[in-house]
C-alpha cells in the first residue's frame, strides 16, 4: 500500500529552479514539473519514487541515483548514477528518463562519464536545452555533454578538470547559457570547455 508523501515546500523549490542537489549529506532530494508530478531520489535504497498529488504513485530501480534535473521540454528526467567504476572504467553515468502523465518513467539511455569522472553530484542543463553540465567529486572534473534529438543525455562533448571545490555550492547556467561554478565561470569556446571568468 502507498503511503501519502509530502515534500517540503523548499526541496521543490530547489528542484523547480533546475539547480542539482549535492549528493551528501542528503540521502533525498526532489524535483518538480506541473500537474503535480514530484521525483524524488532515495539515494540510499536506490530508487526514483514519482509524487503524483501528495501520493506516491511509481518507483523506478535506480543504481546510486545522485542528482537530478529536467530536460528543457519537461518531459524528460535526467538522473546521475554516483559511481567509482561504470563498465570497469572509473567514471559515473547518467541516465535519461521519458516522463509520462501519470509520472511514470521510461528509461531512454545511459551514458558513460569521462575517465576519473566519478561519484557525480551536481548536474545543470543550459537555457537552450542543448546541453548538460556534470560536476563530479571524484578527480574535481566538469563534464559537457550533448543532447540529443530526444532530448536525452548524449556523449561527452567537453572535459575541465580540477574544479576549485569537490562539491560546488553553486552550480547552473545564468541566462546567457555560462555555466557557473561558485564564483567561476565556464562556456564552450573553440569545441572546448574553457573557465572564462572568476
Amino acid at each position: 500500500m502507498m503511503r501519502e508523501f509530502k515534500p517540503t515546500r523548499r526541496s521543490v523549490l530547489q528542484g523547480i529552479a533546475g539547480a542539482a542537489i549535492c549528493a551528501a549529506p542528503m540521502t533525498r532530494a526532489f524535483a518538480a514539473i506541473g500537474d503535480g508530478i514530484t521525483f524524488e531520489l532515495d539515494r540510499e535504497g536506490g530508487w526514483i519514487h514519482s509524487v503524483v498529488r501528495g501520493q506516491r504513485r511509481h518507483s523506478e530501480k535506480a543504481d546510486l541515483p545522485s542528482a537530478m534535473v529536467y530536460a528543457s521540454d519537461q518531459q524528460v528526467l535526467h538522473v546521475t548514477h554516483g559511481y567509482v567504476s561504470y563498465l570497469g572504467l572509473p567514471a559515473g553515468a547518467i541516465s535519461s528518463y521519458r516522463v509520462d502523465p501519470s509520472g511514470r518513467l521510461q528509461r531512454l539511455t545511459t551514458q558513460g562519464l569521462s575517465l576519473t569522472a566519478i561519484s557525480p553530484h551536481h548536474i545543470a542543463i543550459s537555457p537552450d536545452g542543448r546541453s548538460i553540465a556534470i560536476a563530479a567529486a571524484g578527480g574535481r572534473v566538469l563534464n559537457m555533454l550533448s543532447v540529443t534529438e530526444e532530448n536525452a543525455a548524449g556523449e561527452v562533448i567537453a572535459v575541465h578538470r580540477k574544479l576549485r571545490a569537490n562539491i560546488p555550492q553553486e552550480f547552473l547556467f545564468d541566462r546567457d547559457g555560462t555555466l557557473c561554478v561558485d564564483s567561476h565561470r565556464y562556456a564552450m569556446l573553440e569545441g572546448r570547455l574553457a573557465r572564462i571568468g572568476g
